[in-house]
């Protein structure tokens, strides 16, 4: 299987080349090759809202006095049938799972490198079941947790084919694996600004190349090479490839422009999402912010290097215009909701452009800044944010839908 061209460097290229028709509420139409193509100018909602949260969260976890609350890190976060909730904590590297009110009930795994142990743990997954799974980038390891909190099983991920650096970023309700291949920068690299393609490929549960669906263009380094060593960073307002699942259906967009495929799991592009959104300029205020969030987000050990780190990012390059999009995620109920870019705007709220399942754009949810959902459903939003003394929570907050 291979997705079509339509996403690789030349297809944006020729997709921008080719006439399209013009942004409407009208509903879906389709293109030349005979696909659905959802195109909205407009929202649904008369008030442009989709969904209105509370104004408290109904469950807050973090910033008490239960030590269990304290993060250090936030990789991810799930919400299972019952309502429990798993956190991800990169400090302690361990899964924590708190009841549906927020109570602490149990820790899975911990700091190492035996079974069920992690070193780098990252993002989890909420499995058919109420199973949970999780990967561990430097052992490049799936584990799998059954509801009680046992290690089910593992798998180490083979580097094979198009992937050196698996990364696992979505799980198929059978247990396959959609993994994204991680830059490496080596001997070789030179100075500059640097965009590769990413490759992206399905694995077995048992952690081998089972299929690669190509390669799509990634985020932007900034790579500085000199007789010293070689350091990479992420640019400025990267613009970047973004994947999710929904079932056995694949959904990725690159933030180049408000655009996003639907797949099936053999890899036929099926629908296409779009949304009328003009270019954004990044402005001298944005850059501003950028450097400021930077540097307060230095540890107190590394103060002395604040300077001479302000004048490294003054100089950094900053591109034309904003990514038109800063994420996604597929709600429980089929819905799609893309994360406008937010930037470095401390007064802006965490707004969501959301998409029913036709693909029509209902409205946008509004949080507070820097919220960012994990999950959803038509009737709560799970998600991270840290408060005003840089504190971690993971906070749940009930929906209201808008009435059409």
């Amino acid at each position: 299987m291979r997705i079509p061209p339509r996403y690789s460097l030349p297809g944006l290229v020729l997709l921008s080349a080719c006439g399209t028709r013009p942004p409407s509420a009208a509903g879906p139409g389709r293109d030349s090759a005979g696909i659905t193509v959802v195109e909205s100018a407009t929202p649904v909602a008369a008030d442009s809202v989709a969904f209105r949260p509370d104004s408290a969260p109904a469950v807050d976890i973090g910033g008490g006095r239960d030590p269990h609350g304290e993060f250090a890190g936030i990789a991810g976060v799930a919400r299972q049938s019952d309502g429990s909730i798993a956190v991800a904590d990169r400090g302690s590297q361990e899964i924590r799972v708190f009841d549906s009110t927020g109570r602490w009930v149990r820790s899975l795994g911990r700091k190492g490198g035996g079974p069920g142990e992690f070193e780098a743990l990252g993002q989890i997954f909420l499995l058919p079941g109420d199973s949970l799974a999780a990967y561990d980038f430097n052992h490049r390891r799936f584990s799998v947790f059954s509801p009680a909190g046992a290690v089910a099983r593992e798998a180490a991920l083979v580097a094979e084919g198009p992937i050196a650096y698996p990364q696992v970023t979505a799980v198929f309700p059978d247990g396959r694996l959609l993994v994204q291949g991680l830059r490496n920068f080596g001997p070789g690299a030179v100075s500059g600004v640097v965009r590769d393609t990413a490759p992206l490929a399905i694995y077995s549960p048992q952690g081998h190349l089972v299929d690669s669906l190509g390669r799509f263009p990634g985020a932007e380094y900034l790579v500085q090479a000199s007789s010293g060593g070689l350091t990479a960073r992420a640019l400025p307002f990267s613009r970047s490839l973004r994947t999710a699942l929904a079932g056995d259906r694949i959904f990725l967009g690159i933030t180049d422009r408000y655009q996003i495929g639907e797949y099936t799991a053999q890899g036929k592009l099926e629908r296409l999402i779009r949304r009328a959104h003009p270019d954004e300029p990044v402005t001298q205020a944005d850059a501003a912010g950028y450097i400021e969030a930077q540097l307060q987000a230095l540890p107190p050990a590394r103060a002395k290097d604040r300077e001479a780190m302000r004048q490294s990012l003054q100089q950094s390059p900053f591109p034309r215009v904003r990514p038109h999009f800063g994420g996604f995620i597929v709600a429980r109920d089929g819905a799609l909701w893309v994360r406008e870019f937010e930037g470095y705007d401390t007064g802006r709220p965490a707004r969501y452009a959301v998409f029913d399942r036709d693909g029509r754009w209902l409205g946008l949810a509004s949080f507070p800044h820097g919220f960012t959902v994990y999950q959803a459903g038509s009737d709560f939003a799970l998600g991270t944010v840290k408060d005003a003394d840089d504190v971690e929570h993971v906070r749940l907050y009930r929906l209201r839908a808008s009435r059409k």
